[in-house]
């Protein structure tokens, strides 16, 4: 470039900025642009579910030992050894602080089908189910009633579900109608860690040694036990 004049070094270099200046940046990203109303849709129903949902609460436990946690409306969330043979694991029940006369009564089985065989409340390895198959299920969702009204309707309905061929007609339609009005609380237990201890020739399932979890209850679903039969 030596001999150029200093006129003809400007004229070049302008020439340079106003091609490059003119130069159309390339669009952003496509998968980002399309992340965005991804991202914002997930930032919603996030918002969506922190606002229906009425408490969240965190607890540990060991196998063998029970969870217990007030949670207001006269209620008690448990995780309690299994009923049948307590190192299989924990039922998750909702139970009233102060039982009624006779029999104690639990809230969540009720409205919780199905009534035969495993059910997402069996935290445990009942029916053939493995210690890491039961912690895989590792959200599990559940309804439940808030009173001993309602727990009778359900109770009924539920009878009627399993029992079905022993119903007249009138009297099916009496429960279904009672059932339609008892709207049931809604609940899920989150699995977040968990402790095995590994399957051995005498205890081929394993067990589950130990759990951290996460509880999310709402007290008013929507939801009526007619349509959790229903929906079953």
């Amino acid at each position: 470039m030596r001999g150029w004049s200093k006129v003809a070094m400007r004229k070049i270099i302008g020439t340079i900025f106003a091609v490059l200046a003119a130069v159309t940046l390339p669009p952003i990203d496509a998968q980002a642009q399309s992340s965005e109303p991804q991202k914002k849709a997930e930032t919603a129903e996030a918002q969506k579910e922190a606002e229906d949902i009425d408490l969240v609460f965190g607890g540990e436990v060991e196998l063998g030992h029970k969870f217990e946690r007030e949670i207001g409306h006269g209620l008690i969330f448990r995780l309690a050894p299994s009923y049948d043979v307590p190192e299989w694991g924990w039922r998750i029940e909702i139970k009233p602080k102060v039982q009624p006369g006779g029999n104690p009564v639990e809230f969540a089985w009720v409205a919780t089908p199905p009534y035969h065989f495993a059910n997402p409340l069996y935290l445990d390895t009942s029916y053939g189910t493995t210690a890491e198959a039961a912690v895989a299920m590792s959200r599990r969702a559940f309804h439940f009633v808030l009173n001993m009204g309602d727990f009778r309707a359900a109770a009924e309905a539920a009878d009627l579900a399993i029992y079905s061929s022993n119903a007249s007609d009138i009297e099916r339609e009496r429960i279904n109608r009672a059932a339609n009005k008892v709207e049931v609380g809604a609940g899920q237990v989150h699995i977040l860690k968990s402790r095995l201890i590994e399957p051995a020739e005498k205890d081929p399932l394993g067990k589950i040694a130990w759990l951290k979890f996460e509880v999310k209850l709402k007290f008013k679903s929507g939801t009526t036990m007619l349509q959790v039969l229903e929906g079953q």
